[in-house]
């Protein structure tokens, strides 16, 4: 063999390598060409700081604490203002993962909202080595507990954009970290205050409770007062007993036994101690005959609770008790 043809053939297989190797550099550039890991952690954490709930929900997890923020949430909200993002991650090594070929990194989060300092983690994993896309692991994002009257039945709560149906005892909604305002529609029949929320880096609480009725729930009001004094009356005789206690003797005047019936209007007045409770008031007569057979009547003042119930943003519905009666002079 010449030494022409010999060098023939390892120039030949040179420039196979080089292809080879030019080739592999392309794969492993198309298959990493998506962001780097603390890229990544940074996007989704800016896109938290500006409001975007889509753009970090879409980096995000599929799901936090069951839900993800709804899409108008931020609206009119006042986000983070990031500190820092460390430019190391820290790997963390879970059970069996090196096994798998995944690969997860740590990036700590140092944030403020209203003017109070928090941290939280950003994670970011990638499975199948070079080869794999990094995706964020898990969420900045924290669960709303809103807990409300057990009478309420049912209430809107706005946050932002995003409205939730709250419903008695807890409801639940999740917020990326921010300051939120929430305000809850109670319609003519509930005052709610607004109430500010911040989120920061762990769950948070929150009590929803009506500052006082509406004017639409007064005639709720009187009618369950009304349906209440009509069936303490219904049964006449010359003692009239109700559940709630009232008592009312007309035997020492009136010789018969005597109708009863309720005088002019029950008025109702909102109790200043009690949100949803009503204070009421009747005059009651009953009417009959003394003994000698002339027509006569006794007058009586009667007093009552009235507590509201089962109250949606149009309507609800009372309970009345009357337990108190005495004679008017």
């Amino acid at each position: 063999m010449s030494i022409m043809t010999r060098w023939t053939r390892r120039r030949t297989a040179i420039v196979a390598c080089f292809v080879a190797a030019a080739a592999v550099a392309a794969v492993m550039y198309v298959k990493t060409s998506g962001p780097g890991p603390r890229e990544l952690a940074v996007a989704y954490v800016e896109a938290i700081a500006r409001g975007d709930v889509v753009a970090a929900n879409d980096l995000g997890p599929e799901a936090v604490h069951g839900d993800l923020p709804a899409h108008g949430s931020a609206k009119d909200a006042s986000m983070i203002t990031v500190s820092s993002v460390s430019e190391e991650g820290l790997q963390i090594a879970g059970r069996g993962q090196a096994s798998r070929g995944i690969e997860v990194l740590a990036y700590e989060v140092r944030f403020t909202v209203a003017d109070q300092s928090y941290r939280g983690e950003v994670r970011v994993a990638r499975k199948g080595g070079w080869r794999g896309d990094w995706r964020i692991q898990n969420s900045l994002a924290q669960p709303l507990g809103i807990k409300m009257d057990t009478v309420i039945d049912e209430v809107d709560a706005r946050v932002g954009g995003s409205i939730t149906a709250l419903k008695p005892g807890a409801s639940e909604m999740v917020l990326y970290p921010g300051e939120y305002t929430m305000r809850v529609d109670g319609g003519d029949m509930m005052t709610f205050p607004s109430q500010q929320v911040v989120v920061g880096d762990e769950p948070v609480d929150l009590e929803v409770n009506a500052t006082r009725p509406g004017k639409a729930a007064k005639p709720a009001v009187l009618d369950a007062a009304e349906d209440a004094l009509s069936a303490c009356l219904s049964g006449g005789g010359r003692t009239v007993r109700c559940t709630g206690g009232a008592i009312a003797l007309s035997a020492d005047e009136l010789g018969s036994t005597p109708d009863w019936s309720l005088q002019g209007k029950i008025t109702a007045t909102r109790d200043p101690k009690i949100n949803l409770r009503y204070k009421v008031r009747a005059h009651v007569v009953a009417a009959g005959t003394d003994t000698s057979g002339t027509a006569a009547e006794q007058r009586f003042i009667w007093e009552g609770d009235v507590y509201l119930r089962d109250i949606t943003s149009d309507s609800a519905t009372a309970s009345a008790r009357w337990y108190k009666a005495t004679r008017a002079r």
